[in-house]
């Protein structure tokens, strides 16, 4: 996501993934531990360029704006100085 190109990934409840960030609007998903869906995927993106663009630079600014390392840092931080 960060590399601003459209991430095609499996949909695994357990990765935490879902939690970060929205399927559809910041990726594009296909079925866990098969390939059920990759290929679609892989041809909605080259077939509609333009929408794969929007949907990675809207996965580029989520990166951006809530998931670099300094806002690790600063979570961390955060729960060091409640902690005190």
């Amino acid at each position: 996501m960060s590399v601003k190109r459209p991430l095609i990934t499996e949909v695994d409840s357990l990765n935490g993934m879902g939690q970060l960030f929205e399927e559809g609007k910041h990726y594009l998903g296909y079925k866990a531990y098969s390939f059920d869906g990759l290929e679609e995927q892989m041809k909605w993106a080259l077939n509609n360029a333009a929408n794969a663009q929007m949907l990675a630079d809207r996965a580029y600014n989520e990166v951006m704006a809530k998931h670099l390392i300094k806002h690790r840092v600063a979570q961390m931080i955060e729960v060091f100085n409640v902690c005190k």
